[in-house]
């Protein structure tokens, strides 16, 4: 199973419920269904296919907070061809050293049109082969400065996106409806935490302001009201800026919180819970298992606790497949 295919069986299921809204300049207002970003998918494919994209092309993708963002990935994936991750912030030597590395035969920016410009100099037969259903070549510094390439495949990435959505939906008792980005689309960290897995719960995803101001943070959690957003996933550093920087809301939100990132503290976790009375599962993950493979845990009375808990995923021969058959209609995941 492709990625591709969560958003066909969405499309497939509920094509007219809204998957995608902006809230924010200069697409605010904006809502795409599941129907709107296959379709959208299909004639960005044609223009990708007229520009030379092909089966096995390697195109250096510079992601935006775009509306055709989803649908770019989708057209890349119809044609076969592996989106290489760039973050737009990225300085000249990084974003050159990521090419030369990936040996990106084309570059797109997430754009209107999406027209693949070639990159001189690159053959197929002059790159390391990469391994089979590649769907994202990913690049995370890591310990050191340099960054450094990681292949994530289709069937492992849809594995766990699965089971991490059974997981979370467990400790809620349902999946999300409306999941809540207040971060930069910057690499694949944010597109499997946001967008992905948003789409494994069949989960509307709105796009707040970015929370990385006071001025922002002033005004987060009327967002999350005024959205009706009960999921989101923010890191650390959110989880201390907002309880310096805000009061608890008048009315309790009832916002599940994920943790991702990086390791919160448990002096952190107890705060921010306290602070707003909600629940905050810390989760752990490396970019080389594809996605967060340790999604919190529960002390005696059931209460999200600090512990990123144990590994929730094994992956079985046959495991995706599994895990679609058990996905009811409205959204609802079990583990395999």
């Amino acid at each position: 199973m492709h990625l591709q295919d969560i958003y066909i069986d969405n499309a497939a299921d509920r094509g007219s419920d809204p998957a995608l809204t902006y809230t924010v300049p200069p697409f605010e207002g904006l809502t795409l269904t599941w129907s709107d970003l296959i379709e959208r998918s299909e004639a960005l494919a044609e223009n990708l296919s007229s520009t030379g994209v092909r089966s096995g092309s390697r195109v250096a993708t510079v992601l935006a907070d775009h509306p055709n963002v989803v649908p770019a990935l989708l057209a890349l994936w119809k044609l076969d061809a592996i989106p290489v991750l760039l973050d737009p912030e990225w300085g000249e030597s990084v974003r050159n050293g990521v090419l030369a590395h990936s040996r990106a035969d084309a570059i797109v920016s997430v754009d209107e049109q999406l027209a693949a410009e070639p990159i001189a100099g690159v053959t197929d037969n002059a790159r390391p082969a990469l391994p089979p259903s590649t769907a994202i070549l990913a690049y995370t510094s890591g310990s050191t400065a340099a960054p450094k390439g990681i292949p994530l495949q289709h069937d492992r990435l849809v594995a766990a996106l699965f089971s991490s959505a059974g997981k979370v939906s467990g400790f809620r008792g349902n999946p999300p409806r409306r999941f809540g980005s207040s971060m930069r689309l910057s690499g694949a960290g944010v597109l499997a935490l946001h967008y992905a897995w948003s789409a494994a719960f069949g989960a509307e995803v709105v796009v707040l302001p970015v929370l990385d101001n006071l001025a922002a943070a002033e005004t987060y959690w009327d967002d999350l009201a005024r959205n009706e957003i009960d999921q989101t996933v923010l890191v650390p550093p959110h989880y201390e800026l907002l309880p310096r920087a805000t009061k608890p809301p008048e009315t309790p939100s009832s916002t599940l919180f994920i943790n991702a990132s990086g390791a919160l503290s448990v002096s952190a976790h107890e705060r921010f819970t306290k602070r707003f009375g909600v629940s905050l599962l810390n989760c752990y993950g490396l970019t080389e298992t594809t996605f967060a493979c340790m999604i919190g845990d529960t002390d005696q009375q059931g209460t999200s606790s600090p512990a990123v808990g144990r590994p929730g995923f094994r992956e079985l021969p046959g495991f995706p497949a599994t895990a679609r058959k058990q996905r009811c209609r409205r959204g609802c995941y079990r583990n395999a």
